[in-house]
């Protein structure tokens, strides 16, 4: 029998996290980087928000959760404790990013309100797809990104490292 300590499932979640994120990156015309300002949705424990951070960003890391203790004390992160839904940034963003474990209409519609609202310019998100019907659900998922959110050039790509879900760009 394995017994995982609470900081080490932090540790690993946020490593795989943090390996979905690069992926996502990789082959994008531009990434976020110094000076840059990121909002993270449904950051916690932080995988993103720390890879982000490595690249020089500034990060508004939203969480009702709490991050992991290094991400906390640092400078360039602010961690807005409550419920993605409920969140409205103070300012834009150059990157929206988010990796909720959330249903994927809801997720979709959250971040529609994000583009149609400008409140970033670019955006990094992994759905969740169920375990039937995901097709329907993904064509749904896009139209309400571009039709509802007009967020343009969105690419949707199932990674090495997404399981049931797929990172659009």
């Amino acid at each position: 029998m394995r017994i995982i300590c609470r900081g080490t499932f932090a540790f690993n979640a946020a490593w795989a996290a943090a390996m979905k994120l690069e992926e996502a990156l990789d082959g994008l015309a531009h990434e976020p980087g110094r000076g840059d300002v990121c909002v993270d949705l449904g950051a916690a424990p932080g995988g993103w928000t720390q890879r982000l951070v490595a690249r020089g960003a500034r990060v508004v890391a939203v969480d009702p959760a709490k991050l992991m203790p290094e991400l906390a004390r640092n400078p360039r992160v602010q961690h807005v404790q409550e419920s993605a839904f409920a969140y409205a940034p103070e300012e834009s963003a150059d990157w929206l990013f988010c990796d909720m474990a959330w249903r994927p209409l809801e997720v979709a519609q959250l971040l529609a309100k994000w583009g149609r609202r400008r409140w970033a310019r670019n955006l990094v998100a992994n759905i969740k797809l169920p375990m039937k019907d995901k097709n329907p659900l993904l064509l749904r998922v896009r139209q309400t990104l571009v039709e509802d959110g007009g967020w343009e050039g969105l690419t949707v790509r199932q990674l090495y490292h997404d399981r049931d879900e797929v990172t659009v760009t």
